[in-house]
Protein backbone atom coordinates (compact mmCIF):
# COMPACT_ATOMS: atom_id res chain seq x y z
CA UNK A 1 0.00 0.00 0.00
CA UNK A 2 2.46 2.54 -1.29
CA UNK A 3 1.71 6.24 -0.84
CA UNK A 4 4.60 8.62 -1.38
CA UNK A 5 7.54 7.20 0.54
CA UNK A 6 5.42 5.21 2.98
CA UNK A 7 4.28 1.63 2.96
CA UNK A 8 1.72 0.14 5.36
CA UNK A 9 2.63 -3.40 6.35
CA UNK A 10 1.58 -6.17 8.72
CA UNK A 11 4.07 -7.52 11.21
CA UNK A 12 3.97 -10.13 13.95
CA UNK A 13 4.91 -8.55 17.28
CA UNK A 14 6.45 -11.35 19.30
CA UNK A 15 6.04 -12.68 21.92
CA UNK A 16 2.38 -11.60 21.98
CA UNK A 17 1.97 -13.00 18.49
CA UNK A 18 -0.62 -10.41 17.48
CA UNK A 19 -0.61 -8.87 14.01
CA UNK A 20 -0.26 -5.09 14.17
CA UNK A 21 0.06 -2.27 11.66
CA UNK A 22 3.39 -0.66 10.91
CA UNK A 23 4.39 2.14 8.57
CA UNK A 24 7.64 1.78 6.68
CA UNK A 25 9.48 4.85 5.40
CA UNK A 26 11.06 3.65 2.16
CA UNK A 27 13.34 6.66 1.88
CA UNK A 28 14.83 6.37 5.37
CA UNK A 29 14.33 2.59 5.61
CA UNK A 30 12.76 2.84 9.05
CA UNK A 31 9.63 1.16 10.44
CA UNK A 32 7.20 2.62 12.95
CA UNK A 33 4.50 0.67 14.78
CA UNK A 34 1.02 2.19 14.49
CA UNK A 35 -1.29 -0.18 16.42
CA UNK A 36 -0.43 -2.06 19.60
CA UNK A 37 -3.67 -3.20 21.24
CA UNK A 38 -4.14 -6.91 22.05
CA UNK A 39 -6.02 -7.69 18.82
CA UNK A 40 -5.06 -8.92 15.37
CA UNK A 41 -5.12 -6.07 12.83
CA UNK A 42 -4.96 -6.66 9.09
CA UNK A 43 -6.10 -5.84 5.57
CA UNK A 44 -4.80 -2.22 5.63
CA UNK A 45 -5.28 0.49 3.05
CA UNK A 46 -3.71 3.96 3.20
CA UNK A 47 -5.62 7.14 2.37
CA UNK A 48 -4.51 8.96 -0.80
CA UNK A 49 -2.97 11.78 1.26
CA UNK A 50 -1.00 9.28 3.37
CA UNK A 51 -2.51 10.49 6.65
CA UNK A 52 -4.81 7.59 7.58
CA UNK A 53 -4.97 3.81 7.61
CA UNK A 54 -8.18 1.81 7.43
CA UNK A 55 -7.99 -1.82 8.51
CA UNK A 56 -9.99 -4.80 9.73
CA UNK A 57 -9.90 -6.26 13.22
CA UNK A 58 -11.93 -8.62 15.39
CA UNK A 59 -12.25 -6.78 18.71
CA UNK A 60 -15.04 -8.83 20.24
CA UNK A 61 -12.62 -10.29 22.78
CA UNK A 62 -13.45 -13.77 21.51
CA UNK A 63 -11.79 -13.87 18.10
CA UNK A 64 -11.04 -17.59 18.34
CA UNK A 65 -14.77 -18.32 18.43
CA UNK A 66 -16.20 -15.94 15.81
CA UNK A 67 -15.30 -14.17 12.56
CA UNK A 68 -16.88 -10.81 13.43
CA UNK A 69 -14.41 -8.27 12.03
CA UNK A 70 -15.11 -4.55 11.66
CA UNK A 71 -13.42 -1.58 10.00
CA UNK A 72 -11.23 0.76 12.02
CA UNK A 73 -9.22 3.86 11.12
CA UNK A 74 -6.07 5.24 12.72
CA UNK A 75 -3.68 8.10 11.89
CA UNK A 76 -0.72 6.80 9.89
CA UNK A 77 1.67 8.39 12.40
CA UNK A 78 -0.15 6.46 15.19
CA UNK A 79 -2.84 7.71 17.52
CA UNK A 80 -6.36 6.87 18.63
CA UNK A 81 -8.09 4.03 16.79
CA UNK A 82 -11.64 4.86 15.66
CA UNK A 83 -14.26 2.22 14.83
CA UNK A 84 -15.89 2.79 11.45
CA UNK A 85 -18.39 -0.09 11.22
CA UNK A 86 -20.49 -1.99 13.75
CA UNK A 87 -21.59 -5.16 11.99
CA UNK A 88 -22.63 -8.61 13.25
CA UNK A 89 -20.76 -10.36 10.43
CA UNK A 90 -17.27 -10.15 8.91
CA UNK A 91 -15.97 -7.32 6.73
CA UNK A 92 -12.79 -7.31 4.64
CA UNK A 93 -10.81 -5.66 1.83
CA UNK A 94 -11.28 -1.95 2.68
CA UNK A 95 -10.31 0.54 -0.04
CA UNK A 96 -10.20 4.34 0.17
CA UNK A 97 -11.87 6.34 -2.60
CA UNK A 98 -9.55 8.59 -4.65
CA UNK A 99 -10.65 11.65 -2.64
CA UNK A 100 -10.28 9.81 0.68
CA UNK A 101 -13.85 10.58 1.74
CA UNK A 102 -15.35 7.11 1.34
CA UNK A 103 -14.27 3.56 2.13
CA UNK A 104 -15.44 0.56 0.11
CA UNK A 105 -15.36 -2.93 1.57
CA UNK A 106 -16.92 -6.39 1.26
CA UNK A 107 -18.83 -8.34 3.87
CA UNK A 108 -22.14 -9.68 5.14
CA UNK A 109 -24.33 -9.24 8.21
CA UNK A 110 -24.72 -12.79 9.53
CA UNK A 111 -22.90 -13.49 12.79
CA UNK A 112 -20.27 -16.22 12.73
CA UNK A 113 -21.27 -17.65 9.36
CA UNK A 114 -18.79 -18.55 6.63
CA UNK A 115 -21.34 -19.47 3.97
CA UNK A 116 -23.20 -16.22 3.29
CA UNK A 117 -23.39 -14.16 0.12
CA UNK A 118 -20.81 -11.37 0.35
CA UNK A 119 -21.85 -7.87 -0.76
CA UNK A 120 -19.97 -4.71 -1.72
CA UNK A 121 -20.50 -1.75 0.63
CA UNK A 122 -19.41 1.87 0.96
CA UNK A 123 -19.33 4.03 4.09
CA UNK A 124 -18.28 7.66 4.63
CA UNK A 125 -14.80 7.98 6.13
CA UNK A 126 -16.31 10.30 8.75
CA UNK A 127 -18.73 7.53 9.75
CA UNK A 128 -22.39 6.89 9.08
CA UNK A 129 -24.69 4.30 7.59
CA UNK A 130 -23.14 1.82 5.12
CA UNK A 131 -24.69 1.53 1.66
CA UNK A 132 -25.01 -1.93 0.09
CA UNK A 133 -24.16 -1.56 -3.61
CA UNK A 134 -24.94 -5.17 -4.57
CA UNK A 135 -28.16 -5.89 -2.69
CA UNK A 136 -29.87 -6.75 -6.01
CA UNK A 137 -26.90 -8.71 -7.38
CA UNK A 138 -27.53 -12.40 -6.73
CA UNK A 139 -23.91 -13.51 -6.56
CA UNK A 140 -21.16 -13.23 -3.99
CA UNK A 141 -18.55 -10.49 -4.41
CA UNK A 142 -15.00 -11.87 -4.38
CA UNK A 143 -11.60 -10.30 -3.89
CA UNK A 144 -10.81 -6.65 -3.24
CA UNK A 145 -12.86 -3.83 -4.81
CA UNK A 146 -11.06 -1.26 -6.98
CA UNK A 147 -12.19 2.35 -7.41
CA UNK A 148 -12.36 4.07 -10.78
CA UNK A 149 -9.95 7.00 -11.00
CA UNK A 150 -12.81 9.53 -10.85
CA UNK A 151 -14.31 7.84 -7.78
CA UNK A 152 -17.68 7.39 -9.46
CA UNK A 153 -17.59 3.60 -9.84
CA UNK A 154 -16.28 0.47 -8.17
CA UNK A 155 -15.00 -2.63 -9.93
CA UNK A 156 -15.17 -6.11 -8.45
CA UNK A 157 -15.17 -9.79 -9.41
CA UNK A 158 -17.86 -12.37 -8.76
CA UNK A 159 -18.13 -16.07 -9.49
CA UNK A 160 -20.84 -17.22 -11.90
CA UNK A 161 -20.80 -21.00 -12.07
CA UNK A 162 -17.18 -22.09 -12.43
CA UNK A 163 -16.03 -18.76 -13.91
CA UNK A 164 -15.29 -15.42 -12.28
CA UNK A 165 -16.02 -12.20 -14.17
CA UNK A 166 -15.38 -8.46 -13.80
CA UNK A 167 -18.22 -6.10 -12.87
CA UNK A 168 -18.81 -2.40 -12.24
CA UNK A 169 -21.33 -0.57 -10.06
CA UNK A 170 -21.89 3.17 -9.40
CA UNK A 171 -20.39 4.20 -6.05
CA UNK A 172 -23.61 6.03 -5.20
CA UNK A 173 -25.71 2.94 -5.93
CA UNK A 174 -27.33 1.63 -9.09
CA UNK A 175 -27.29 -1.22 -11.58
CA UNK A 176 -24.39 -3.66 -11.65
CA UNK A 177 -22.83 -3.91 -15.13
CA UNK A 178 -20.83 -6.77 -16.60
CA UNK A 179 -17.49 -5.35 -17.76
CA UNK A 180 -15.52 -8.43 -18.80
CA UNK A 181 -16.50 -12.08 -19.17
CA UNK A 182 -13.84 -14.70 -19.79
CA UNK A 183 -13.47 -18.43 -19.33
CA UNK A 184 -11.76 -19.17 -16.02
CA UNK A 185 -11.25 -17.11 -12.89
CA UNK A 186 -10.38 -13.41 -13.20
CA UNK A 187 -8.86 -11.41 -10.35
CA UNK A 188 -8.15 -7.67 -10.37
CA UNK A 189 -4.60 -6.45 -9.82
CA UNK A 190 -4.76 -2.74 -10.73
CA UNK A 191 -5.63 -0.17 -13.38
CA UNK A 192 -3.62 2.70 -14.86
CA UNK A 193 -4.25 6.43 -14.37
CA UNK A 194 -6.61 6.56 -17.34
CA UNK A 195 -8.86 4.01 -15.62
CA UNK A 196 -9.13 1.98 -18.83
CA UNK A 197 -6.04 -0.25 -18.85
CA UNK A 198 -6.27 -3.13 -16.38
CA UNK A 199 -3.89 -5.76 -15.11
CA UNK A 200 -5.61 -8.98 -14.06
CA UNK A 201 -4.79 -12.58 -13.37
CA UNK A 202 -6.62 -15.42 -15.04
CA UNK A 203 -6.59 -19.12 -14.24
CA UNK A 204 -8.57 -22.19 -15.27
CA UNK A 205 -8.47 -25.93 -14.43
CA UNK A 206 -5.71 -26.52 -17.00
CA UNK A 207 -3.62 -23.40 -16.45
CA UNK A 208 -2.38 -21.80 -13.19
CA UNK A 209 -2.66 -18.03 -12.86
CA UNK A 210 -0.87 -15.70 -15.26
CA UNK A 211 -0.93 -11.92 -15.61
CA UNK A 212 -2.98 -10.36 -18.40
CA UNK A 213 -3.48 -6.83 -19.70
CA UNK A 214 -6.90 -5.64 -20.79
CA UNK A 215 -8.11 -2.30 -22.13
CA UNK A 216 -11.75 -1.61 -21.38
CA UNK A 217 -13.78 -1.72 -24.55
CA UNK A 218 -10.86 -3.06 -26.61
CA UNK A 219 -11.71 -6.74 -26.68
CA UNK A 220 -9.53 -9.68 -25.70
CA UNK A 221 -7.09 -10.15 -22.84
CA UNK A 222 -3.38 -9.85 -23.68
CA UNK A 223 -1.28 -12.44 -21.87
CA UNK A 224 1.89 -11.01 -20.29
CA UNK A 225 3.37 -13.94 -18.36
CA UNK A 226 3.83 -17.67 -18.89
CA UNK A 227 4.84 -18.85 -15.45
CA UNK A 228 4.18 -22.55 -15.93
CA UNK A 229 5.36 -23.36 -19.45
CA UNK A 230 6.69 -26.73 -18.29
CA UNK A 231 3.13 -27.94 -17.83
CA UNK A 232 3.03 -28.49 -21.59
CA UNK A 233 5.49 -31.36 -21.05
CA UNK A 234 2.89 -33.30 -19.08
CA UNK A 235 -0.22 -35.10 -20.23
CA UNK A 236 -2.69 -33.45 -17.88
CA UNK A 237 -6.06 -34.99 -17.16
CA UNK A 238 -8.84 -33.20 -19.01
CA UNK A 239 -11.65 -31.59 -17.07
CA UNK A 240 -15.35 -31.60 -17.82
CA UNK A 241 -17.96 -29.03 -16.85
CA UNK A 242 -20.93 -30.52 -15.02
CA UNK A 243 -24.18 -28.78 -14.15
CA UNK A 244 -27.24 -29.79 -12.17
CA UNK A 245 -30.22 -28.38 -10.32
CA UNK A 246 -29.64 -27.62 -6.66
CA UNK A 247 -32.00 -26.67 -3.86
CA UNK A 248 -34.85 -24.49 -5.03
CA UNK A 249 -34.05 -25.21 -8.67
CA UNK A 250 -30.85 -23.18 -8.53
CA UNK A 251 -28.31 -24.02 -11.26
CA UNK A 252 -25.07 -25.47 -9.87
CA UNK A 253 -21.84 -26.00 -11.81
CA UNK A 254 -18.76 -28.04 -11.04
CA UNK A 255 -15.61 -29.31 -12.73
Amino acid sequence: YLVGSFHAVIADERPKRRDHLWVYDMENETARQVTAEPFDDGDPDMSPDGRWLVFTSNRTGDDDENNNTDLFVVPADSGEVRRLTVEPGPVRSPAFSPDGQTVAYTGHKVFNSWAEETDLWVIPFSGGKPLNLTSNFNYSVNGSPVWSRDGKSLYFTAGIGTDQHLYRVPASGGRVETVLQADGLLAIMNCDNSGRLWSLTRTDPMQPADVYLWEEGAGELKRLTRMNERLSQFDLARTELLSWKGAGGFNVEGV
